[in-house]
């Protein structure tokens, strides 16, 4: 009474290779789900990334609108009283052009 070896091994075969197949399924579909999940992230990360590109240049721009608005401030003070010291009036200029009547008797 000998045993079968050449059955047993055939369908110890086939089981291992099942057994792979199995594995291998579970595997391939933990990766879709993984890519997917990426490709879920990449895209919020895009998103993100454009709105902080956005805020950036907002950012900038207002920055220049400070250095703009800084200088006005500036200028504006120091411009009055250069205008002030050329334009002030002296006694010379104050004099009327004409002389005023003078009532009749």
């Amino acid at each position: 009474m000998g045993l079968d070896v050449g059955r047993f091994g055939d369908w110890a075969k086939n089981e291992l290779a099942t057994r792979q197949m199995d594995e291998l399924e579970k595997r391939i579909k933990e990766l879709d789900g993984s890519t997917n999940k990426v490709h879920q992230e990449v895209a919020i990360l895009s998103s993100s990334s454009d709105r902080l590109e956005a805020l950036t240049r907002t950012l900038k721009n207002l920055t220049w609108a400070l250095i703009v608005l800084t200088i006005a401030a500036v200028a504006v003070p120091i411009g009055i009283e250069v205008w002030k010291a050329y334009h002030e009036a002296s006694p010379a200029q104050t004099a009327p052009l004409l002389e005023p009547r003078k009532p009749s008797p």
